[in-house]
């Protein structure tokens, strides 16, 4: 006889039945109710031993610790206590307690614990996008991607920063924001050593290195070393002006153009002339000495 089935039958004996012990509350009943029902042997849930041999010290104690409905989990994990509806996932399951990468992809050849995992990625290869945005209707290939975008239409940030209490929409940004406080920058040029606080700042970096410049515009051709770049030139054939005064309401194609605007509405003069005191909207380009000394 297994050792949680004699636990149970001597937990049964020990019982009173005017006032039996729940487990689950800790506290005394008069009768057994309904969320509560004395489990017989054949309600005892199948172990990951049984199935495949592997044998567990932590199962019986897990077993009497985890009160699972198990008519609806039949199946469970003698290591960790978790139930599975089918013999095949717990199989599964197993092999993330053996640290088993058992599962991989014929395209690329990277290896995962899990069927699941494995599924997950295959989707980089098929460019499969199952998730769609109900708001913007964007495809996605996982669901936590979808939630993460979800949030730029809610305004979302659950994610905040405890040094300047500033809000990020996932973990990974408020992650790359943290590194202005801290100072680390753990990704280093392997060619001047330079460092970075992210990945994709080094590996743009890098093409300053290499010249490379592969985001190429699909009407003319120009290539650019930057993503930001090619969409902000893309603007010259579509002639898009997403960047709105909100005085005059006048549109323009850079942010940069914009913001050079809206000093005129503020009667702002910041740049300074290098040879005197006078004061203009826009610094003065002199082409030649003669030019120079008439505005002086």
């Amino acid at each position: 006889m297994s050792a949680i089935n004699e636990t149970s039958k001597q937990e049964a004996e020990g019982e009173q039945e005017d006032k039996p012990n729940c487990h689950d509350t800790g506290g005394k009943v008069r009768e057994r109710k309904q969320g509560h029902p004395r489990r017989t042997q054949t309600q005892e849930k199948t172990s990951a031993s049984d199935i495949c041999g592997q044998d567990s010290s932590l199962s019986t104690t897990l077993q009497q610790n985890q009160k699972v409905d198990t008519n609806k989990e039949p199946f469970f994990c003698g290591i960790c206590g978790r139930g599975f509806l089918e013999r095949s996932a717990v199989l599964e399951h197993l092999s993330v307690h053996a640290n088993a990468k058992s599962f991989a992809c014929d395209i690329c050849g990277s290896l995962f614990s899990r069927r699941s995992g494995l599924q997950r990625h295959q989707r980089v290869h098929t460019n499969e996008k199952p998730f769609t945005c109900g708001y913007c209707s964007k495809g996605f290939s996982q669901k936590s991607h979808l939630k993460t975008h979800e949030r730029v239409h809610t305004k979302e940030k659950p994610f905040i920063c405890d040094v300047c209490g500033k809000g990020f929409s996932d973990q990974s940004t408020i992650r790359q924001h943290q590194r202005v406080h801290t100072k680390e920058k753990p990704y280093v040029c392997t060619i001047c050593s330079k460092s970075f606080t992210t990945s994709s700042h080094r590996q743009r970096h890098h093409r300053v290195h290499t010249n490379e410049k592969p985001f190429a515009c699909g009407t003319c051709g120009r290539c650019f070393a930057l993503k930001n770049d090619l969409r902000r030139h893309q603007r010259v054939h579509t002639d898009e002006k997403p960047f709105l005064c909100e005085i005059c309401g006048r549109a323009f194609s850079q942010s940069s153009h914009l913001k050079t605007h809206t000093k005129l509405h503020a009667s702002e003069k910041p740049f300074v002339c290098d040879f005197g005191a006078e004061v203009s909207r826009a610094r003065v380009v002199f082409p030649t000495p003669t030019s120079e000394g008439l505005h002086k």
